[in-house]
């Protein structure tokens, strides 16, 4: 399965299924959360915890693990970002300092 280039936020998935017409500071005390991590959250600046994920569930914003998905797909992609879009890995200091390299899986 290939992953996603581009996957959005939960933040973002939230504020547009769960908060269209909602006030954030009212769901937040909804899920028994605070209102900060619920806004840092929404502004992209914050994650879905485990504990987060289980109180979303528990509220009935879908389940603990759709939510744990969509931050490990935003995630996922990011560090795809940060080591290139071509996947390949940047070079280590191990492989930079002691002249290591690195085999392809399934390379002899």
């Amino acid at each position: 399965m290939e992953p996603m280039h581009n996957p959005e936020h939960p933040g973002a998935v939230m504020r547009e299924w769960w908060l269209a017409e909602s006030d954030p500071a009212e769901a937040a005390q909804q899920l028994g959360i605070s209102p900060d991590e619920l806004q840092r959250v929404l502004d992209g600046r914050g994650r879905i915890s485990p504990e987060l994920a289980a109180q979303l569930e528990a509220g009935g914003w879908s389940t603990a693990a759709f939510w744990l998905r969509l931050q490990a797909a935003y995630d996922s992609s990011h560090a795809r970002k940060q080591h290139g879009r071509d996947g390949q890995q940047r070079t280590s200091l191990a492989t930079e300092t002691l002249g290591v390299a690195r085999r392809a899986p399934g390379a002899s």
